[in-house]
């Protein structure tokens, strides 16, 4: 098990550690120092966070396998691609960052993408292979002549996640390496009111909820009869769990005049929940510390903010 960022108690060592309890298993070796070895005949190094890399020569390793802190240059440029096409960086890395095979073929493309990413790329082989860790999303490219892989999460963290495919890399003795994706578990997906309404709600394909965690997004305006029958759709598919929506455009609640009591209580009632949903997330990640320090219940606090809020609502 190789050391990470998330794995220390001090942002500056390694001393202390979450993973060093499992040194103790038979089978596990917790790698909290470079270590170099063998696989297969082939050349390796196993880096953890926060390694000084500057006695280990250039051009020596087949494999690297690493927690790297990236570079921030290759974070930015990464986060403007994926953001927004009106931040672009400069051509070569943009094509490194968004070709349809992921890997480069344009030497000053990849030696840009070295330097975005860090120096210790270099400690490997031409050719040679760098797995490494710190980045949620699985990625595959060449830089400097080396092939450079983001392994990834195995699993869909969060909504940053989204789109993203998670797996583990097998390694054969020839030294050849294939991702494998982890399918069957939840994912996150995005129900988007523009697109279900377009399609019309009872012929939109709403299969991918099943199972998978789901946010609705208001992208537009929407009835108010038409997004009780999305949410039902939604939940007659059996979500895995239902995510607070995301509102790009304010709900627009002037056709509920139109609608029967019936429907206006309703929606009403599911604007009470969504609010106070965020009441309850917002309440239930407070620091247990910061509630004690100044003698204050958790769940007085909560009740206190739920009935001011249906009395502020009235």
């Amino acid at each position: 098990m190789i050391l990470g960022n998330h794995d220390l108690f001090n942002k500056s060592s390694t001393d202390i550690n979450s993973i060093r309890i499992f040194g103790d298993i038979s089978g596990i070796e917790v790698i909290d120092k470079p270590v170099e070895l063998l696989m297969n005949g082939k050349k390796a190094l196993l880096v953890p966070w926060l390694s000084d890399l500057s006695s280990f020569k250039k051009d020596t390793y087949d494999f690297i396998f690493g927690h790297f802190d990236i570079s921030s240059k290759f974070l930015i440029a990464s986060y403007a691609l994926e953001h927004s096409k009106k931040l672009q960086t400069s051509y070569e890395l943009t094509s490194i960052l968004d070709n349809d095979d992921d890997l480069a073929s344009s030497n000053a493309a990849q030696e840009e993408l070295g330097q975005q990413l860090g120096s210790f790329i270099e400690l490997a082989k031409k050719n040679g292979t760098v797995f490494a860790g710190h980045i949620h999303q699985h990625k595959e490219m060449k830089a400097q002549g080396r092939y450079f892989i983001f392994v990834g999460s195995p699993y869909q963290q969060n909504l940053g996640d989204y789109g993203c495919k998670c797996g583990y890399y097998v390694i054969d003795k020839a030294g050849k390496w294939k991702f494998n994706e982890i399918k069957g578990i939840p994912k996150h997906v995005k129900v988007e009111c523009s697109k279900v309404l377009e399609a019309g709600i009872e012929k939109y394909d709403f299969s991918d909820v099943h199972s998978n965690i789901v946010q609705k997004v208001y992208d537009i305006d929407v009835k108010v009869d038409d997004d009780l029958k999305i949410n039902q759709k939604i939940a007659s598919f059996k979500p895995y769990e239902e995510l607070l929506p995301e509102y790009k455009v304010a709900l627009d609640l002037s056709h509920a005049v139109e609608q029967s009591d019936e429907v206006d209580v309703k929606m009403q009632s599911l604007i009470s929940k969504s609010k106070l949903d965020y009441i309850d997330s917002y309440v239930a990640q407070i620091d247990s510390k910061v509630l004690d320090s100044e003698g204050i219940d958790r769940k007085k606090l909560l009740d206190v903010m739920h009935k001011y809020y249906v009395k502020v609502v009235g």
